[in-house]
């Protein structure tokens, strides 16, 4: 049983989403029984909405979340070295 009763993602792998193809996480969580999550993918620079979607799993602990090829296709890819000098939303 996890030491805090309150849920919280421990790891998401991989790190990065790449475009023009199906990116699926694996996200580890600490909670008690099966996770499920609202998944919202925002925009870092305008803070907009560009998917959501409802995840559940039946393995306490693991959450896979699916991003298909078709939201992934309208992604810009970040430049190298950009959250160095921009902060998220």
């Amino acid at each position: 049983m996890p030491t805090n009763l309150i849920p919280s993602i421990t790891a998401v792998s991989p790190s990065s989403i790449y475009t023009n193809t199906t990116n699926v996480l694996n996200v580890t969580v600490s909670a008690v029984g099966n996770p499920e999550a609202y998944v919202y993918l925002i925009n870092p620079v305008t803070g907009q909405i560009i998917y959501e979607t409802f995840a559940s799993s039946t393995t306490p602990g693991v959450l896979t979340v699916t991003i298909p090829s078709n939201v992934t296709a309208t992604l810009t890819p970040v430049p190298t070295n950009y959250y160095s000098t921009h902060s998220p939303m």
